[in-house]
């Protein structure tokens, strides 16, 4: 289990797919490095996942208890999607069409993204450029 340290002014750090993936999963090639990042991030305060990261995450699990005893080990709660930044989700997405062509469905990044932008501190992720081309003032910490 990771250990928390309580700041007067805790940081939020929301965590991305990919990093909770790679933490729960000792055979991933990045599993020591998504643990110590969740380590780190923890130290300053709140680990949380928004709503497709944690559907995402629990898809690979076959049982509920499974999922939810390897959440808690890494600490990290789960943050559902406020009304706010899912408006901006939108807002974001809508320019991204304007750009990048017609799609139908929302990318769940964009949900991420907004999710961290407005309920979180900062994104735990790995280094891409999505998330500074289309949230740029989102503050990220990247492995």
């Amino acid at each position: 289990s990771l250990r928390r340290v309580r700041y007067r002014h805790a940081m939020i750090t929301a965590v991305d797919s990919t990093i909770l993936l790679d933490a729960l999963d000792p055979g991933s090639v990045s599993h020591l490095l998504a643990r110590r990042a969740l380590h780190r991030a923890g130290q300053h305060g709140r680990l949380v996942a928004s709503d497709p990261v944690w559907a995402e995450v629990r898809a690979r699990f076959s049982a509920p208890h499974a999922f939810a005893s390897a959440i808690a080990d890494v600490g990290v709660e789960f943050d559902g999607l406020g009304r706010s930044s899912a408006f901006d989700a939108g807002r974001i997405w809508r320019l991204f069409r304007h750009s990048a062509g017609r799609r139908e469905r929302i990318p769940v990044d964009f949900l991420v993204g907004a999710h961290a932008l407005g309920q979180a501190d900062r994104l735990l992720t790995y280094p891409r450029g999505f998330f500074r081309r289309y949230f740029r003032s989102l503050r990220l910490m990247e492995l």
